[in-house]
């Protein structure tokens, strides 16, 4: 059986950033471009621990932690999102690459995991190809108070 408390000892901290947006207001426009552009993540979620300080869109995490991310694209044929390690200048986790058809509701997310080190600078990066709307981070809705999550980053420490 079990021991649950030591299993609770040794499950680590979590924390959640996101890039949000008020009720109403869309991801905004990706500008279709083959370099990378950073997904400013802009709200502290949840971090209940202390393992994360955001600023202008870039983490840093206060002990090693797993990470999973997710972007928003919407009316984008050709996407990829990155976990960019700004201290070293590499590439330390990245999605499959996706092609969402054309259209007028092509919508879908792309999702990654990677290994962050306690102590560097990370940003989340995205690169789309055809861009057909303004909305190409994500499609607003409009529900009361709820904010738009557009995509996220979330770590638990190791």
């Amino acid at each position: 059986q079990a021991d649950i408390a030591a299993l609770q000892a040794n499950s680590g901290e979590a924390a959640l950033l996101a890039y949000q947006q008020p009720s109403g207001v869309s991801g905004g426009n990706s500008a279709a471009t083959s370099e990378r552009k950073p997904y400013v993540l802009n709200t502290e979620v949840y971090d209940p621990g202390g393992i994360v300080t955001l600023s202008s869109g870039q983490f840093v995490t206060t002990r090693d932690c797993i990470c999973t991310f997710m972007a928003t694209f919407y009316q984008v044929q050709r996407s990829k999102a990155y976990i960019y390690n700004v201290t070293d200048g590499e590439i330390v986790g990245m999605s499959p690459s996706t092609y969402f058809r054309g259209g007028t509701q092509s919508t879908g997310e792309v999702y990654g995991a990677c290994l962050l080190e306690a102590g560097k600078v990370y940003e989340m990066q995205y690169r789309t190809g055809v861009v057909v709307s303004g909305m190409d981070l994500g499609v607003e809705s409009s529900w009361g108070d709820e904010p738009n999550t557009y995509g996220y980053v979330a770590m638990r420490t190791i």
